[in-house]
């Protein structure tokens, strides 16, 4: 076969029994082969349907792992929006306590005036009462003094005083001087 060519340099002649015998392995393997075909087709469509829901599941894994950073995008979100909310009721709380710290200052700043008041309406009322009770003394002094004078009057003139008469006037100016001389006497 060699002087074919050199297509044919490598080709090998196998005797009838070889041949026979590689004929009947070649058949024998083809009927295997046909007898593992529906087993080999049941396998590959099962690779198909395994791939298909490999697939399926990669799909939906990669939906729940974007639900996921969507999850997390969003627990994100509100901490943010839970953080800033949690500043500003530290802020409003500090603005609360300043403001009551203040007015509580305030108050007790009026309740001070408000006692210093109170003092000073009491002391004030203490000087009201003792010039009352001294304005009422006087009064009373000076109503036994008149009653006093206007009975020296009617002992010395034997009447009444007349209240328009220039004379009866001058009669009490000198009574009136010498009793304010003789009260002064007796002090002494």
């Amino acid at each position: 076969l060699a002087h074919l060519g050199p297509k044919f340099a490598n080709v090998t002649v196998l005797s009838e029994t070889t041949t026979a015998s590689l004929q009947q392995t070649l058949t024998q393997l083809v009927a295997a082969g046909q007898r593992y075909d529906p087993l080999i087709d049941e396998l590959e469509q099962g690779l198909v349907a395994a791939k298909h829901k490999a697939n399926h599941a990669q799909t939906a894994l990669q939906l729940q792992q974007d639900g996921h950073r969507e999850l997390q995008a969003e627990c994100a979100r509100q901490e943010e929006r839970l953080i800033h909310e949690q500043r500003l009721r530290q802020t409003e709380q500090q603005q609360h306590h300043s403001q009551t710290t203040a007015l509580e200052a305030r108050v007790a700043q009026l309740l001070d005036q408000k006692h210093r008041f109170q003092r000073r309406i009491e002391a004030e009322q203490e000087k009201s009462q003792a010039l009352q009770t001294r304005l009422h003394d006087t009064l009373q002094a000076e109503n036994k003094r008149a009653k006093r004078l206007n009975g020296l009057f009617e002992q010395l003139s034997h009447r009444r005083m007349h209240s328009k008469s220039a004379v009866d006037k001058r009669v009490m100016d000198v009574i009136e001087l010498y009793e304010g001389k003789f009260q002064t006497l007796k002090q002494e």
